[in-house]
């Protein structure tokens, strides 16, 4: 898992723990969860809107074969969502992306 990119913080925590879990609720075009799953962590996106979610899925898909693996995208609502409450339930790095209604 350590990478010469990743941050000292994130390899001493990758070495204790062998893996780091990131949720983005709100995961827009997936430009977070891919960039959080190159750095090793194993990250999933929660996205509401399916035009977002389809282009994220996309970007996914043509990635590298590593950051495939370390990366899962969800549609659906976060709150009722039983993928996304499990993955909060073992996250050590949660991002919400929120707009004024």
């Amino acid at each position: 898992h350590e990478k010469s990119n990743t941050s000292p913080i994130i390899q001493k925590t990758l070495k204790k723990n062998g893996t780091l879990n990131f949720v983005d609720l709100g995961s827009g075009d997936g430009t977070t969860i891919l960039a959080a799953a190159s750095l090793g962590w194993n990250a999933t996106g929660m996205e509401l809107n399916p035009t977002l979610w389809f282009v994220s899925s996309i970007r996914r898909i043509f990635s590298p074969r590593t950051i495939r693996r370390n990366s899962q995208l969800v549609m659906g609502d976060m709150f009722v969502n039983k993928i996304a409450k499990k993955r909060l339930q073992g996250a050590n790095c949660v991002m919400i992306f929120g707009v004024k209604p």
